[in-house]
C-alpha cells in the first residue's frame, strides 16, 4: 500500500501502475488504511482469532427462544448461499448496479449472525463497486465473500446441532 503526502489526480493510479495493490495519502484516516489492508490480505493469508460466527446478539435477542433460534439460523443457512449465487449471476452478466444492494442485503444476517469478517467482506464488496465498478479487486472480494459465506453456513450447521 503506497502512502504519499500527494494527493493530487492521477497518483492512485501511477502507484497501481508500479505495482502497489491500494493507495492513501497523507493525512490518512487510520479506518481508511485498516480497511484497505485488510482488503489486500487474501483470506487465506489472513488469519483471525475470532470465530467465524458469534451468537451472542442472536442469543440475546432470543432470550431463551430456541425456536426463534432455530428459524433464524435456518433461514440463514438456506438464505446465504441463494444471495451468494445471485451475486455470482450478477458478475456474469456484469451487472454492477445489483451487486451494491445485494451485499447490502446480505450484511445484516450476516452481522446478527456474528460473522463479522463477512459482514466486513460484503462492506468492502460495497465500497468496490462505488469506487471501481468491474475490478480484478472486485473479483477477489467476490472469492472471499463466497468463502466466508461457506465458512458461516458450516458453522452454523454445526451450531443449529447443538440447540436441544
Amino acid at each position: 500500500i503506497a502512502m504519499t503526502a500527494s494527493a493530487l489526480i492521477g497518483d492512485r493510479e501511477k502507484c497501481i501502475s508500479v505495482g502497489m495493490n491500494e493507495y492513501v495519502s497523507k493525512p490518512f484516516n487510520p479506518e481508511e488504511l485498516y480497511t484497505k489492508i485488510i482488503k489486500t490480505v487474501s483470506i487465506k493469508d489472513h488469519k483471525l482469532n475470532a470465530p467465524v460466527v458469534n451468537l451472542t446478539l442472536l442469543n440475546e435477542r432470543a432470550d431463551g427462544d430456541t425456536d426463534y433460534l432455530k428459524d433464524i439460523i435456518g433461514s440463514y443457512i438456506e438464505e446465504m448461499p441463494v444471495y451468494v449465487k445471485e451475486m455470482q449471476q450478477f458478475m456474469v452478466d456484469k451487472n454492477v448496479a445489483a451487486i451494491d444492494p445485494q451485499a447490502h442485503k446480505m450484511k445484516s444476517p450476516a452481522k446478527l449472525l456474528g460473522a463479522f469478517e463477512l459482514s466486513r467482506q460484503l462492506g468492502f464488496i460495497e465500497n468496490i463497486v462505488a469506487e471501481e465498478g468491474l475490478s480484478n479487486q472486485l473479483l477477489k472480494d467476490l472469492e472471499n465473500m463466497n468463502t466466508l459465506c461457506l465458512q458461516t453456513v458450516e458453522a452454523l450447521k454445526k451450531e443449529l446441532e447443538k440447540i436441544p
